[in-house]
C-alpha cells in the first residue's frame, strides 16, 4: 500500500556524516500491522479534536511533519488528505492547512463524563436506540472466557447517543431468565445495569477489561467516525452466586468521546475487579 512503508533518507553531501534529525515520534512501521499513513491520521486527529490545534490555527508545513515523525512527504499527504475529506483541514497553496473543525472538548467534558461514569442513570442529554434484539442465542466463545454459562440469552445491540451523537455502541447478552424479568420495551430507555438493579437480579462478581482498537467499516458508520480513529473497548462480565454469567458485553466508546471516572476500593478489594490492559488488540 502506497506510503505504508517508512522511507529512509539520507541528509548531508556524499562522503559526510549526516546532520541529526528532530524527530520528536518515530512511527515503527513493524510495530502495527496498520498502515502508517492510518495511524499519523489518527494522531493528527486527536491532537486537532483535543484541541492542541484551535479552529482557525495552521497545521505544521508537511516538511516539519515530516522531520517530527520521520516519515516520508508521500505518508503525510496521504494523511493530510484523509483529514480534508473528513472537513477537519482546509487550505491550499500559500495559505498553509488550517483547522477547520472545532475542538470537541466541550462536547467532551463533565456531562459527557457523567453520561459514560454513572452505570445506572441516563442523562437528560443521554438517549438509547436499541439496533437487534435476538432471543435464544449463546454467548460467543471469545466472549465467555471459558466461564459457565446459562441454556440462553438475549442478545442486546445498542447505541448510546450523547445530545445526538452517538458515542458508544454497545452489544450485550443477557441471561434469558433474568431478561424476562424486564419491563417490556424498558432496555430502550434505561441502563441494563439499573435493569438488573430494580428487579432485584443478585450478582455476584464485575469484571471489567479495557483495551482500544480501531473501528471497521460497520463500526465506524453507526458511530458516526473515522476508522483512522481510536476506539475504547470494554469488555464487562457479571455472574452470580454460582460464577455463570449473567451479563456478558462489549462496548465500543469513540476515543474522541471518551471520559471516564470510577472509584474502585482500595487495592482492588471488595467484589468488584477492574482490569485495565494497554495494549492495542491486533484484529
Amino acid at each position: 500500500m502506497a506510503g505504508s512503508k517508512r522511507v529512509l533518507r539520507k541528509s548531508g553531501a556524499p562522503g559526510k556524516a549526516a546532520g541529526p534529525k528532530a524527530v520528536r515520534h518515530r512511527l515503527d512501521p513493524e510495530g502495527d500491522r496498520i498502515a502508517l499513513y492510518l495511524r499519523l491520521t489518527g494522531i493528527l486527529r486527536s491532537r486537532i479534536e483535543n484541541g492542541e490545534w484551535a479552529k482557525g490555527e495552521r497545521l505544521p508545513s508537511i516538511e516539519l511533519l515530516c522531520k517530527e515523525y520521520d516519515l516520508a512527504r508521500n505518508t503525510v499527504r496521504q494523511a493530510l488528505q484523509l483529514l480534508k475529506s473528513d472537513g477537519l483541514i482546509g487550505g491550499g497553496r500559500g495559505i498553509g492547512t488550517v483547522v477547520l473543525a472545532a475542538s470537541r472538548r466541550k462536547l467532551a467534558g463533565r456531562d459527557l463524563k457523567d453520561a459514560i461514569s454513572d452505570p445506572l442513570n441516563l442523562g437528560a442529554d443521554q438517549s438509547i436506540e436499541v439496533l437487534k434484539r435476538r432471543r435464544n442465542a449463546s454467548v460467543p466463545d471469545g466472549l465467555r472466557g471459558g466461564l459457565p454459562a446459562y441454556d440462553a440469552y438475549t442478545e442486546l445491540r445498542k447505541i448510546h447517543r450523547f445530545r445526538g451523537q452517538p458515542f458508544a455502541l454497545m452489544d450485550i447478552f443477557i441471561a434469558s431468565p433474568v431478561y424476562d424479568r424486564f419491563p417490556k420495551g424498558q432496555d430502550g430507555s434505561i441502563k441494563v445495569a439499573r435493569l438488573l438493579r430494580d428487579c432485584g437480579v443478585r450478582v455476584a462478581q464485575s469484571r471489567l477489561e479495557i483495551t482500544t482498537r480501531h473501528p471497521d467499516p460497520e463500526m465506524a458508520e453507526l458511530l458516526g467516525y473515522s476508522m483512522t480513529g481510536s476506539l475504547v473497548c470494554m469488555r464487562r462480565w457479571r455472574t452470580d452466586a454460582q460464577g455463570r454469567i449473567v451479563t456478558a458485553g462489549t462496548y465500543l466508546y469513540r476515543g474522541d468521546l471518551f471520559v471516564l471516572d470510577i472509584s474502585e476500593p482500595f487495592a482492588g478489594l471488595g467484589p468488584s475487579r477492574t482490569d485495565f490492559v494497554p495494549r492495542v488488540r491486533k484484529r
